[in-house]
């Protein structure tokens, strides 16, 4: 959907679908604190709205961005579907702007698709050699003695984390060569978790979750989002000691659901002086890939460090609810 087509198209099919009178993608501008102005990006139908306020039915995408359409009231189901619309024509709009930047430095925006396309091929090669490598060490067993079983356990840990970096290093490229392709709709975290959970195999249930009853679905890729949560969790599974399991926390916040990641460390060391310390957070490529890949799906990833360990946490645009949600504390920051 919405692929390869521009955006007064793109509206016309909403228009349609939803049987609007119009509808139009607005724009705030920045420049005007005191009194909000806003201007069309584009429209489609008879006297589209011209401000969020005159329209009938409006979905945000962003602080500055609203799609906006006249002519009827919708149910929360097709408001839910709306949101979804509003989000794919925010990519659309912002892929749009990109194409232009990129046609004004044609030359830079060459080179950075040919070396995305090299890395992308050298992260294919490096796969067979490192399957081939696993799987020679598996055949070796268990060893004969505790250090040549030692040895072989960490070849193996380090070959398979090699396999990892190396898929990471895959989905990356993949990424900033644009042959990527997202699908965003309503996701069910409940049922995501669940999936990432039984991903990471049977240490993935030691996972404290604690998640509101009444959380929202969010605006994704079902199958982006679980690669980018099963990487963060894997990677808070890695920092946590055996007996101080990662704990993952979620929240609603200005229409946004906030997803957060903690590994155990910072519960382990006792008495230690808690905090947040933006400045030491590490920058590894899976962290890099989880934020390149959220920001392409419209939301947020923050690293923080919290006295020794680290927390994640990732937002992404909540969905219309068909219930009511009570909102979590006012703290974008605050733990569950």
């Amino acid at each position: 959907m919405m692929h390869g087509q521009d955006l007064p198209t793109l509206l016309e099919q909403v228009r349609e679908d939803f049987g609007l009178e119009a509808v139009s993608l607005l724009e705030r501008d920045t420049g005007h604190a005191a009194e909000p102005r806003w201007y069309v990006v584009a429209s489609t139908g008879a006297d589209p709205p011209e401000r969020p306020y005159d329209a009938d039915v409006d979905s945000c995408v962003g602080d500055d961005l609203t799609l906006a359409a006249r002519g009827h009231s919708l149910s929360s189901d097709d408001q839910r579907v709306l949101g979804a619309c509003a989000a794919q024509l925010g990519m659309a709009y912002s892929h749009g702007r990109l194409a232009a930047h990129d046609a004004e430095s044609g030359l830079r925006a060459e080179a950075e698709h040919t070396r995305a396309s090299l890395l992308l091929t050298a992260s294919r090669d490096l796969r067979g050699p490192l399957r081939t490598a696993d799987e020679a060490l598996d055949g070796l067993g268990v060893g004969t003695d505790t250090r040549e079983s030692r040895a072989l356990s960490i070849a193996r840990s380090s070959v398979r984390r090699a396999v990892q970096l190396v898929s990471d290093l895959d989905e990356l490229s993949r990424l900033h060569a644009g042959a990527l392709d997202l699908y965003l709709r309503p996701v069910d975290l409940d049922e995501l978790l669940t999936a990432v959970l039984d991903d990471l195999g049977p240490g993935g249930h030691t996972i404290r979750c604690s998640l509101p009853e009444q959380l929202p679905d969010v605006i994704a890729d079902a199958a982006v989002l679980t690669r980018v949560l099963t990487a963060l969790a894997a990677e808070a599974q890695s920092r946590s000691p055996p007996d101080r399991p990662a704990r993952l926390t979620g929240k609603t916040w200005a229409g946004q659901v906030e997803i957060r990641m903690t590994d155990g460390t910072n519960d382990a060391v006792q008495g230690a002086e808690r905090g947040t310390h933006p400045s030491r957070t590490p920058d590894s490529l899976t962290l890099r890939m989880c934020r390149d890949l959220t920001e392409t799906m419209g939301g947020t990833l923050e690293t923080a460090a919290v006295g020794p360990g680290l927390a994640v946490t990732l937002a992404l645009p909540a969905a219309a609810s068909r219930r009511p949600i009570t909102p979590s504390a006012p703290s974008p920051t605050g733990e569950q």
